[in-house]
């Protein structure tokens, strides 16, 4: 593999880097850049790894498609390879392969993109103020068998970067998820209560539907601003649910009337497991500003650029929010969580720190909640993006689809 590399400053200006390869166990390759600029690299694009590769048949990427979702892409041209592109598979025309793996390390994250000179990796932190890139950008395997070196790419990389995130084959897959389950969402959407709720619990004995564990979606909560808000069609729902701000853990009171432990306790006459669904940021809108939880919780919240409170990005300020939330949910007889919008950290959190402390910072805290409370009983959801796959330290699920 033929390897360039430059700096990129915020200026435009582009400065030689050094690039080198690396020979891990099992033949993985890891690919590293080390260069410093006399001012602050751009934060969107700070360095640039030109490769190319020989006698290629045909290329999938794995695109970051969305803010939250990944789909692949097939195509026979470096060109059409799109930017975000989180993992790419190449087929060569004796049949073998190469497994490329763009990394997140602490300050960095790498995705591909193709053009006509080539695949770059392109690296970035999204904070302003830094003038060097000294980090793991990607690891690749030349191989007969690209399932297993999707494996080995990331545990070569994970020992690289000497990170607390463990392995798929080390993580504890719950028995809740075993079992056919239900989610509020499709059925009930945000007019979600409990009448609804019990309703659909007794269908599924009535009709004789082995589900054994529910979730309680969106909408579930809290939120003063909601009530008084009408929809006439589906876009204009989302427009709703999205500018939603919790004002207090427990269960809205209208669609509530008896709380939420009520609601799960006459649930569980019927179900063996009931989740908790809630967005990493609190709700969509974050914490409503005018309630009793902001006051509780203002020291550990910033103000957006888009005008809404959401916890500060440090393992401190979520494990504070969240242990108060996860044990509430736990008081009201929870079995697990669903956290919702996690791939967030572009949106909300751009400059307030680099890409990888933030996400690290975020899903641990995340993680530890989720083991304290629910025994590691969670769903990841909304978090397709490689800030967030690369720094879950031990939750097993992952949602993956829109």
């Amino acid at each position: 593999m033929n390897l360039d590399a430059i700096l990129k400053t915020q200026s435009q200006k582009e400065i030689k880097a050094d690039v080198w390869e690396t020979r891990l166990e099992g033949g993985v390759t890891a690919v590293y850049i080390q260069g410093k600029a006399d001012e602050a690299l751009d934060s969107e694009h700070g360095a640039d790894i030109v490769f190319t590769l020989s006698d290629v048949e045909g290329m999938t990427a794995l695109e970051r498609c969305t803010e939250f979702w990944c789909e692949p892409v097939f195509t026979n041209e470096y060109a059409g390879i799109p930017d975000e592109t989180q993992m790419l598979v190449v087929k060569h025309t004796d049949g073998s392969f190469t497994f490329v793996l763009p990394v997140v390390s602490e300050q960095y994250r790498c995705v591909l993109y193709g053009d006509e000179h080539g695949l770059h990796a392109k690296l970035f932190t999204w904070c302003d103020g830094i003038d060097e890139c000294n980090c793991l950008a990607f690891t690749y395997l030349h191989t007969t068998d690209p399932a297993k070196a999707s494996e080995a790419c990331f545990m070569g990389a994970l020992q690289q970067l000497g990170r607390p995130v463990l392995p798929r084959t080390e993580r504890v897959y719950p028995e809740v998820f075993e079992y056919l389950g239900w989610c509020s969402w499709d059925a009930l959407q945000i007019r979600v209560s409990e009448e609804g709720l019990l309703t659909k619990c007794r269908e599924f004995e009535q009709k004789n539907i082995p589900v054994r564990w529910a979730i309680i979606d969106d909408m579930w909560a809290t939120i003063p601003k909601f009530n008084s808000e009408t929809y006439d069609s589906r876009k204009e729902m989302f427009k709703l649910m999205h500018r939603s701000p919790i004002a207090d853990f427990e269960a809205e009171p209208r669609r509530f009337p008896h709380g939420l432990r009520h609601t799960i306790t006459e649930m569980k006459k019927h179900l063996t497991w009931v989740g908790m669904w809630h967005p990493t940021t609190g709700y969509w809108f974050g914490i409503d500003p005018d309630s009793k939880l902001f006051e509780r919780f203002e020291s550990h919240l910033m103000l957006t650029h888009k005008g809404r409170y959401i916890v500060k990005p440090t393992y401190e300020d979520y494990t504070v929010f969240l242990n108060a939330f996860h044990g509430f949910l736990k008081e009201c007889g929870a079995d697990f969580v669903k956290v919702d919008n996690q791939s967030m950290i572009r949106r909300f959190y751009k400059q307030k720190g680099t890409v990888g402390q933030m996400a690290s910072a975020i899903h641990a805290a995340i993680d530890d909640s989720a083991d304290k409370y629910f025994d590691s009983q969670l769903i990841n959801c909304m978090g397709c993006a490689s800030e967030n796959i690369w720094n879950r330290p031990k939750s097993p699920i992952s949602r993956c689809s829109d």
